[in-house]
């Protein structure tokens, strides 16, 4: 119950700051179709939206994505994904649709936070990609050899929900895949927070920095609930807020008679470019 009062709270917090200005120019709309295995990305101003038209079993995600982080300090980013589709087409879909979305922050993340990891110091990031290589390789492996297991398969969804993210930014509809091109690549999003640890490992000092964060786990009484909350002490680089809202009713497994995952309606805090809960 807490939870959901503090969830409530906030969005309504966000909704009248939006209130309060002229933002239809922040406000934008979307969704992903798949018309003969083809992928289509339409994302347009909000007041300008048109819902799609004909078969909806073509439509495999919707979305809204407000730009206010100049006026709220967030953006606020919701997903929804057809539950009559295939959990590939779900994920493929809904990183299509954040990554045209979010574009224009993503790229301002890239520039605060990734662009100067690599500079002069190329035999950390020769060793960086090794490292992230070897790791992915294992990983795809694992998918290959257990396409069943729930673990496994729910990977393989985020890697390609990635590629997706990756497709949607460069406006490139190449279709669901788990191997990344470039481990250094939006890779670096999803494990930034881990740099410095992985520097360590490889014989690395000071790359870079980051501050401690506190955290609070908290479960109910006869397990009824948990909750989980963080807060991370960062610089001014990592500004760039995005209050995101994931609704993908994905199945345990590929299994046609597999049923859907709990937790398939979820809210966090993030960044541009990743995927996860981030402070």
């Amino acid at each position: 119950m807490f939870a959901q009062c503090l969830v409530f709270a906030v969005f309504s917090t966000l909704t009248l700051a939006l209130a309060n200005d002229d933002l239809f120019l922040h406000r934008f709309r979307g969704h992903i179709l798949k018309i003969n295995g083809k992928y289509e990305i339409v994302t347009t101003l909000a007041d300008s939206y048109k819902e799609p038209d004909g078969n909806s079993d073509n439509v495999l995600a919707t979305g809204s994505w407000d730009q206010t982080y100049n006026i709220t300090g967030w953006s606020v980013l919701e997903i929804k994904t057809a539950e009559n589709q295939t959990n590939i087409d779900q994920v493929y879909s809904a990183g299509l649709l954040e990554g045209q979305f979010t574009q224009e922050l993503t790229r301002m993340q890239w520039q605060n936070t990734i662009t100067n990891i690599c500079v002069n110091r190329t035999d950390f990031c020769g060793k960086l990609k090794n490292f992230f290589l070897t790791q992915l390789n294992w990983i795809y492996m694992q998918i290959d050899t257990h396409p069943n297991d729930e673990y496994w398969h729910q990977i393989n969804l985020l890697l390609v929900q990635l590629n997706g993210l990756i497709d949607g930014y460069q406006n490139k509809s190449r279709g669901p895949r788990k191997e990344l091109e470039d481990p250094l690549g939006f890779f670096l999003f999803q494990v930034l927070a881990s740099i410095d640890d992985i520097a360590v490992h490889l014989g690395f000092q000071n790359i870079s920095r980051h501050d401690s964060c506190s955290a609070l786990i908290k479960i109910l009484p006869d397990n009824k609930d948990i909750f989980v909350s963080h807060a991370t002490w960062d610089d001014y680089s990592s500004m760039l807020k995005v209050f995101k809202r994931y609704t993908m009713p994905l199945k345990r497994t590929p299994a046609a008679n597999s049923v859907v995952i709990p937790g398939s309606d979820i809210i966090f805090s993030s960044y541009p470019g990743t995927l996860h809960s981030i402070g």
